[in-house]
C-alpha cells in the first residue's frame, strides 16, 4: 500500500496543473480561514462552489480519490491504518492543492489553510457529488476491526517468496594425482642366473 500511496501522490504532482487549479488557490484558502466564524451550512456551500467551478475531468478525479479517502478514514480501518482524517489532509493537501506564491513565509502560513482545507473536503464529500461504491476496493487485511494490529502478518508457505535464482554448490575440481612411477620388472637377460634391473617398460 505505501509504494501505490506514494506513486498516487507522485503522479498527482507532477502534474502542469494540480487538480484544484491555482486560480482558485486564494479561494480555498479564504474557505479554510472563515471556517471557524461561518456556520457548517454555508462552508459546505462554499466547498460544493469551489468544485463546481473545477474542470469536469479534474472534478471526477477529485471526488473519487476523496471518496476513496473517505473510506479510509472509517473509524473501523482507523484502528489498524491510523490514518485520522487530519493525516489524510496532511498527505494529501500538497497534491490537490499549489500554492502560487514563492515567498516562504507565506507559504508556510499557507500551509495550515491548506492543510483544513482538505480535511473539510474530505467531512463534506457527500455533499459533493454521488458516493462512489469502494467496499470491494478495501484491502481485505483490514476488514476486521478486531485484528490486533501489533501482531505480525504469518506468511504461509503458499505466500512465501522463493528466490528466482538459486545458487548451486560450485564443484570442486578434483586434484591429480602425479603420475608414479612405472614398477621395476625384472628383465631376464641372456645370461642365465643374472636378473636385469632396467626401468624399460614392456611395450
Amino acid at each position: 500500500p505505501h509504494v501505490a500511496a506514494g506513486l498516487l501522490k507522485e503522479f498527482l504532482r507532477g502534474l502542469r496543473e494540480p487538480l484544484i487549479p491555482i486560480s482558485l488557490f486564494n479561494a480555498c484558502i479564504q474557505i479554510a480561514k472563515s471556517n471557524e466564524s461561518e456556520g457548517e451550512s454555508k462552508i459546505s456551500k462554499k466547498m460544493s462552489a469551489i468544485v463546481s467551478k473545477l474542470p469536469r475531468l479534474n472534478r471526477n478525479v477529485l471526488e473519487y480519490i476523496i471518496h476513496f479517502v473517505t473510506k479510509i478514514a472509517q473509524p473501523r480501518y482507523v484502528k489498524v491504518n491510523k490514518m485520522t482524517v487530519s493525516n489524510l489532509a496532511v498527505v494529501f493537501s500538497p497534491s490537490f492543492m499549489r500554492n502560487p506564491s514563492t515567498d516562504p513565509l507565506e507559504m508556510i502560513a499557507n500551509m495550515k489553510h491548506q492543510v483544513l482545507f482538505v480535511k473539510l473536503l474530505i467531512y463534506h464529500v457527500g455533499n459533493l457529488g454521488p458516493q462512489v461504491e469502494l467496499d470491494g476496493m478495501v484491502p481485505s487485511a483490514i476488514s476486521d476491526a478486531k485484528a490486533d494490529a501489533e501482531s505480525p502478518p504469518v506468511l504461509s508457505q503458499k505466500n512465501t517468496i522463493k528466490p528466482l535464482f538459486t545458487k548451486t554448490p560450485k564443484s570442486t575440481p578434483s586434484k591429480r594425482q602425479p603420475p608414479s612411477n612405472p614398477p621395476i620388472q625384472a628383465i631376464p637377460t641372456g645370461s642365465a642366473g643374472r636378473v636385469s634391473t632396467s626401468t624399460t617398460v614392456p611395450p
